[in-house]
């Protein structure tokens, strides 16, 4: 298999490059918006005229988000940050297994089941000073809450959850 590929690799001695993604700079965020949404320039001489947002301009998994929020809304996107990342968090939840087609949720939830479990994972967080929740930290939560009480339903939520890492990671 693929595992033991690698080990003949590194046995045999060939190196590998290490690739870390580097964050978008401001210069990036024009051209990225321009190439996925029509109004790309206006939303990005509206997102960039902003503070506080600084870390949705860094990827494209929250660009994309922000432009979702922007195209799905009739009276532009919310005003403040607070708003804006909590709009951002909604989306990701209503939208994320729609490519994937029905019925895939690996974490069992529906949009407003997996927003109630991020929210909770996010007061667990701030709870901790941090920004960010252990796997098992995050199961024994869940495991207290009357809805997922179960180590096993916890087990496959946060498991689930998972396909998220890249937004709620940041946002916790």
């Amino acid at each position: 298999g693929p595992v033991e590929g690698l080990f003949v690799l590194l046995e045999a001695g060939v190196e590998f490059l290490a690739f870390e993604p580097v964050p978008f700079s401001r210069d990036d965020v024009t051209p990225f918006l321009r190439a996925a949404f029509v109004d790309g320039d206006r939303l990005a001489q509206e997102l960039l005229g902003r503070t506080g947002i600084e870390a949705l301009l860094e990827t494209p998994l929250t660009l994309t988000l922000v432009g979702l929020v922007a195209r799905s809304s009739t009276t532009g996107l919310p005003a403040s940050p607070t708003q804006l990342f909590a709009q951002c968090l909604r989306t990701a939840c209503e939208t994320w297994e729609d490519a994937k087609g029905p019925g895939s949720a690996r974490d069992g939830l529906d949009a407003l089941q997996r927003l109630d479990v991020l929210r909770r994972l996010g007061w667990e967080a701030q709870q901790g000073k941090s920004n960010t929740v252990s796997a098992l930290a995050a199961r024994r939560m869940l495991a207290r809450v009357p809805a997922y009480a179960s180590a096993a339903r916890a087990e496959a939520i946060v498991d689930g959850l998972g396909d998220l890492k890249a937004f709620h990671q940041f946002h916790l």
